[in-house]
């Protein structure tokens, strides 16, 4: 799939690099990060241009996120419907309201870059509890700024060994994600048999 990716940002230039990452932002199961890595390596030995790569790139991230919370926001009751059955939406839905009652905001701004398998999901949900718009896209705009910088500058720098450094980061990025979940799972463990060894405590 990357090569084909790929071929399509050489066939249609940016505005391919846009649609590719906006459908990744939407939930696409898109490999990304390697596209940009690539497109990183090609620029690094001079056969693209960085600016117009980098600008529409980052303007087709955040139409994607964009796009994900207004599907949130406007088909919210199908969402709710949906979230209460045992399927693979439901189980993104929960985990994205996981993440983001304990990280809030900055839960937001890690999912566009650090922990971006996170990101379609937190997208929707934000748009389904009806997110400040304001907030989300600024958060939104910075992450994926970030993100676009990263990946690019990554496959600009490591332009001879794309595809090991695209497992690496990929291995770290999923390692952060269950580390996140586990440290989660272990402070709500924490504070449950906390609160039933001091219920007066609790009450006060």
């Amino acid at each position: 799939m990357p090569e084909q990716l790929i071929a399509i940002v050489q066939d249609y230039g940016a505005l391919g690099l846009a649609a590719i990452l906006m459908a990744s932002c939407v939930g696409l199961p898109i490999p990304s990060s390697l596209v940009m890595m690539a497109l990183g390596s090609f620029i690094q030995h001079g056969d693209m241009d960085i600016l117009p790569y980098f600008l529409i790139g980052f303007g087709g991230a955040v139409a994607g996120d964009q796009a994900g919370y207004m599907i949130g926001r406007l088909g919210s009751g199908f969402l709710e419907q949906r979230s209460g059955g045992p399927d693979w939406l439901a189980t993104s839905l929960a985990r994205a309201a996981a993440f983001q009652s304990r990280w809030s905001d900055l839960g937001i701004f890690l999912s566009r870059w650090l922990l971006s398998p996170l990101g379609p999901w937190v997208n929707l949900y934000s748009g389904l509890t009806r997110y400040s718009w304001v907030r989300f896209s600024f958060l939104v705009i910075a992450g994926e700024f970030v993100w676009v910088s990263v990946y690019l500058g990554a496959g600009m720098l490591f332009s001879s060994s794309v595809a090991a450094m695209e497992n690496i980061l990929g291995s770290l990025t999923w390692f952060l994600v269950t580390g996140t979940v586990a440290i989660g799972l272990g402070w709500k463990l924490v504070t449950t048999l906390r609160s039933k060894s001091n219920p007066d405590k609790v009450r006060s």
